[in-house]
């Protein structure tokens, strides 16, 4: 059954202002289980980094900003989307992330656009095959590095993990590069 819509977006305004590189994280759904809050939101959540799923994102965006234990919340220098905004659980579907992302790929494109990253982080399988299918054709054509890194809670070890994010962050900027020197050609 699918649950309750959850906002997502900027985690804190002035921390995302105030920095050169801006990662939008992207994933498949909200896994609403276990969330006694009332309003679901997303940023909420975040800005406390609490719970797995938190100190695994953390993890992530540590490794994309290249610092260590001491950048004591990274998580409020990123935004969050979940390509369907409805929690369904731990297990995304892929046929219910693809449904959502067609669906809503124009909505989805405008809060992309919207947030204005400098590079988007799709992480896991589900979300990756969504994205490549509706959106990235929408919001590719702003030089914005896409790096396409294992979810959060994928089950693979620390030095794995470290060397996938590393991998494709480096990979979706040289590709970002390419493309805006194409376009001054």
């Amino acid at each position: 059954m699918v649950g309750e819509m959850w906002l997502d977006g900027i985690v804190s305004e002035e921390a995302w202002r105030s920095q050169n590189r801006r990662p939008l994280v992207i994933c498949p759904e909200p896994n609403g289980s276990g969330y006694e809050h009332r309003q679901r939101d997303m940023r909420l959540l975040l800005r406390n980094e609490r719970g797995k799923f938190c100190l695994r994102l953390a993890r992530l965006l540590r490794l994309f900003f290249g610092t260590g234990t001491e950048d004591q919340n990274p998580l409020l220098r990123c935004a969050f989307i979940d390509l369907s905004k409805r929690s369904a659980g731990s297990n995304a579907s892929r046929n219910r992330i693809a449904e959502a992302t067609h669906l809503h790929s124009h909505k989805l494109a405008q809060q992309i656009q919207s947030i204005n990253p400098t590079h988007i982080l799709v992480a896991g399988k589900p979300a990756r095959a969504a994205f490549d299918q509706y959106l990235r054709t929408l919001v590719e054509p702003g030089v914005v590095a896409i790096a396409y890194v294992p979810h959060p809670m994928a089950r693979v070890s620390n030095k794995k993990y470290k060397q996938k994010v590393l991998e494709a962050v480096s990979s979706g900027s040289r590709n970002a590069r390419r493309r805006e020197r194409r376009k001054t050609t």
